[in-house]
């Protein structure tokens, strides 16, 4: 008889091992089907906080995450697309142990865009301090438009920041640019 009932408690702790590992699968596979890529940045502060970015799907690296995590950035572009013609690129930055504010990178990124393009019009500037800093960007390069948001969470030692490129084109309107990056700014959290 006990070797019955111990029989039964294995095959039913199997069972409920197996599904809680098929839900894990599912969720997986679907957060698979929404993200090409999703990176956990900390930010040496206190207390302990991560920059969370999410890549959404169908979009493909430039660079490797080899170099990624020996260098200070790494790029996404859809799929379809190359290094050379892209229609939107996502950049993911890492400054650690650097030092750097985020409202200086983001100061340094509006600088360089008034100085080399044209018709630029800052949708957005904001900051909090030091520690946090978000740049929306509209403007004209190579006689294309642009809309570029940059956003940066800096502790005392590291600065992390993703920043949106989208240029538009015939087939998507300004609006549709903007309600895009305001969609992927919504995936990024301070956690």
């Amino acid at each position: 008889m006990k070797k019955i009932l111990l029989l039964l408690t294995l095959l039913t702790s199997s069972f409920a091992f197996a599904e809680e590992k098929q839900e894990d699968t599912i969720l997986e596979k679907a957060n698979e089907k929404r993200y090409a890529q999703t990176f956990l940045l900390p930010i040496n502060s206190a207390p302990r906080t991560s920059f969370l970015v999410k890549i959404p799907s169908g979009f493909k690296s430039v660079q490797t995450l080899t170099e990624f995590e020996k260098g200070v950035m790494i790029e996404y572009i859809p799929q379809n697309e190359d290094v050379d013609h892209w229609s939107e690129i996502i950049t993911v930055h890492k400054f650690i142990g650097m030092k750097l504010q985020a409202t200086k990178i983001v100061n340094e990124v509006k600088n360089q865009l008034m100085l080399n393009t044209k018709d630029s019009k800052i949708l957005i500037n904001d900051k909090k301090g030091s520690i946090v800093a978000h740049l929306l960007m509209q403007y004209t390069h190579e006689g294309v438009l642009e809309i570029l948001s940059a956003y940066y969470y800096s502790g005392p030692y590291d600065c992390v920041g993703v920043q949106y490129t989208i240029r538009v084109s015939p087939g998507l309107s300004r609006d549709a640019a903007l309600k895009k990056i305001a969609d992927f700014q919504k995936t990024v959290e301070i956690i």
